[in-house]
């Protein structure tokens, strides 16, 4: 998967914003990262569930693919959602 990057931020803000995280121990910085991976899981989850119907097993078989669908080929894909869809 190729991805396109825009990188309009002024070079000075860039810098401060550089050293406001450098300032940050690692646990913080983890923290941070985990907590925007849920808020995206939450605005994806939403987006292919926004009634909140879709039975668990499916719904996490559509997240997985669409986080991770690019990322393997068919015959392991096809494993991890068989995986996803048994899961109590």
């Amino acid at each position: 998967m190729r991805s396109c990057q825009v990188n309009d931020t002024n070079p000075a803000i860039e810098r401060k914003m550089r050293e406001l995280m450098a300032r940050k121990s690692p646990q913080e910085r983890l923290r941070m990262g985990c907590s925007m991976f849920m808020f995206a899981k939450a605005l994806v989850k939403a987006s292919i569930d926004p009634n909140g119907v879709t039975p668990e097993p499916v719904l996490r078989q559509k997240l997985f693919l669409r986080f991770y669908g690019d990322e393997f080929e068919e015959s392991e894909k096809n494993k991890i959602l068989e995986h996803l869809g048994s899961i109590p």
